[in-house]
């Protein structure tokens, strides 16, 4: 298990020199895996990504709950979690749960369902707060604004039955 880590560790690395990783873990049912989270400085952005195997396994039956955590980074102003396509288009009744320092998510699996498509990111990110009006501003005052997105191929999407829950700190 060390030298599959390292080895992926150095692959990142290598094949990334602008960013800087981290590992973190997904667990579901009794099932654990290791993950690496991808910081890149560049885009402010620290993102996991989980393929249909990893998924399969760690959510074995239905109604079962995958936690994703990836942890704080310095500079960082977006936390991403890309999954296949196919696993936001079923509904066996499992959810991911998504914390990050900005806040947690909760993504039910049939949150594309229709779509096509063959990655989905789903995430928080800090919003912008320049392109809000004066009057919205001055409600919120100096808080800071965090928005949730979704994307199918990099591409903003709107989630077709589903929604994702959040909380915020």
């Amino acid at each position: 298990m060390k030298r599959i880590i390292l080895a992926a560790f150095l692959a990142v690395f290598f094949l990334n020199k602008a960013a800087a990783c981290t590992l973190t873990t997904a667990t579901g049912g009794s099932r654990e895996a290791v993950l690496i989270v991808d910081v890149s400085e560049r885009e402010a952005a620290a993102s996991v990504r989980l393929g249909s195997r990893l998924l399969n396994e760690l959510a074995s039956r239905t109604g079962d709950t995958i936690y994703v955590s990836i942890p704080f980074a310095e500079d960082i102003d977006c936390y991403l979690l890309y999954l296949p396509l196919s696993f936001l288009k079923t509904d066996k009744g499992i959810k991911i749960e998504l914390k990050t320092p900005l806040g947690t998510l909760c993504v039910p699996d049939g949150l594309f369902k229709g779509r096509r498509g063959e990655y989905a990111a789903v995430g928080l990110r800090i919003y912008d707060r320049s392109v809000l009006q004066k009057n919205v501003l001055d409600i919120i005052g100096e808080n800071t604004v965090t928005e949730i997105f979704a994307e199918v191929d990099g591409k903003p999407a709107e989630c077709a039955s589903s929604f994702i829950t959040a909380y915020l700190p």
